[in-house]
């Protein structure tokens, strides 16, 4: 049988009405079956956004030195080395087809 807290709450408010003795019994788990609705954490941003300068430099560098590592080149141009591979495949070509 799968969880179905709202209908397990539906339930327990039903007994609530008929059956006095266990009133309080049956408050406290209903206040169990709440969530509280919290902001989720975002990890914090510490690395520069793409820019069209980035991707063409490291478009560049990637070509001229293809030894070097996306974490090297990311550090070089203070970005992820993520960003780095996504720059080479392509990703962020939209910012530089005005240029």
């Amino acid at each position: 049988m799968a969880s179905n807290v709202p209908e397990a709450r539906k339930i327990l408010e039903d007994l609530l009405d008929r059956n006095y003795d266990q009133q309080e019994a049956i408050r406290q788990a209903l206040r169990l079956m709440t969530r509280e609705h919290t902001k989720p954490r975002r990890a914090y941003n510490y690395r520069n956004p793409v820019t069209p300068e980035t991707v063409i430099g490291v478009k560049g560098r990637s070509k001229d030195y293809p030894d070097l590592s996306c974490d090297q080149l990311g550090t070089m141009y203070g970005i992820d080395g993520g960003r780095v591979s996504e720059i080479i495949a392509g990703k962020y070509d939209h910012l530089t087809q005005d240029i």
